[in-house]
């Protein structure tokens, strides 16, 4: 008999763009659910702002890949995460570079969190931006919070679990 497979069901656009909506969150934050392409075509906001943008183009077809950019004015920082902890693509890099401000820096996560092929990169995103929406940073959320639950060696069925307590409180 061959085994069931144990991956959850990806995060679609519309998934994310739904979730955005009932986050928690301390003060008010652009957020969106961006294309690479459109991605590179969008203007950041000058004020706070949350996107999640997936590594396909709009026209483009299949699962791609979701990552988060996050900037808080307060502190300084622009933090981008991509749970595969593959390299800042260099146009994505290059259009968060252009944005910086005096003061301000780019930091990244340095670990990989996903197993190759799950499918919790929205689910990771969506708790990435969480977290950093309510005042804690990357190296925080990583460090104390994401590896002490070793997300790399959790099943996706328990992510997706902790996902939907996530939502609903």
């Amino acid at each position: 008999m061959a085994q069931s497979s144990r991956l959850i069901n990806p995060l679609t656009t519309h998934d994310l763009q739904n979730v955005l909506k009932i986050l928690p969150k301390r003060k008010n934050y652009y957020l969106n659910v961006l294309s690479y392409d459109a991605l590179l075509e969008n203007k950041f906001p000058q004020n706070d702002f949350a996107i999640i943008f997936n590594t396909l183009t709009s026209y483009q077809s299949g699962l791609g890949h979701w990552c988060v950019i996050f900037n808080d004015k307060h502190s300084k920082t622009y933090t981008y995460f991509n749970s595969l902890n593959d390299h800042i693509d260099e146009r994505v890099q290059n259009l968060i570079e252009s944005r910086l401000m005096r003061g301000e820096r780019l930091i990244s996560n340095a670990i990989c969190l996903q197993k190759t092929f799950s499918n919790v990169c929205g689910y990771l995103c969506v708790y990435i931006l969480k977290c950093l929406m309510n005042g804690m940073n990357l190296n925080e959320i990583i460090e104390y919070d994401l590896n002490m639950y070793n997300f790399n060696q959790i099943e996706d069925k328990v992510i997706q679990y902790y996902f939907d307590i996530l939502i609903n409180h």
